[in-house]
């Protein structure tokens, strides 16, 4: 499981991971591969091309953000988003991008811990290779389901 952490302060960058990383260790998950990006255009950069990533966690205080965002959402439709904002009003963002979650800044650790438990519990089921060429990268999901989720993904059955 790779987990993509979006923010400008380290501080912040580094408690989501070591909170994240306790909760799958209690829960004996595996253990995600926390990444972490200083800014939200070097997040898109590196999933343009690899599409890699189970979950985006980020702060969405700048404009370029939702932007940004509404186009990670636009590769892929499936990637969960969970925002973080030192600001409330950040929140109604969260439902234009189809966030799953929303915590602000600062945010309460045994609160987060709670809600993350659901989320990573959600997405360890998700599976999903990665077809790369030299034209295009695509994520295609594998499902239980014998029809698309959503309209232009691509779903597997098993």
């Amino acid at each position: 499981m790779k987990i993509a952490i979006c923010d400008d302060d380290v501080k912040v960058i580094n408690e989501i991971s070591k909170t994240l990383k306790r909760v799958t260790r209690e829960k004996e998950m595996v253990i995600p591969t926390v990444m972490r990006f200083a800014s939200s255009q070097e997040l898109l950069d590196y999933y343009k091309n690899n599409r890699d990533i189970n979950l985006i966690i980020t702060d969405i205080d700048e404009k370029i953000n939702e932007e940004i965002l509404k186009e990670l959402k636009q590769m892929d439709r499936g990637i969960p988003i969970v925002l973080v904002s030192k600001h409330g009003e950040a929140a109604m963002k969260g439902y234009r991008i189809q966030a799953v979650q929303f915590f602000l800044k600062p945010i309460n650790f045994i609160y987060f811990e709670k809600i993350m438990t659901d989320v990573l519990e959600a997405i360890k089921e998700d599976k999903f290779f990665i077809n790369k060429t030299k034209a295009r990268v695509d994520k295609i999901y594998f499902c239980n389901y014998s029809e698309p989720l959503i309209e232009n993904d691509i779903w597997v059955s098993i």
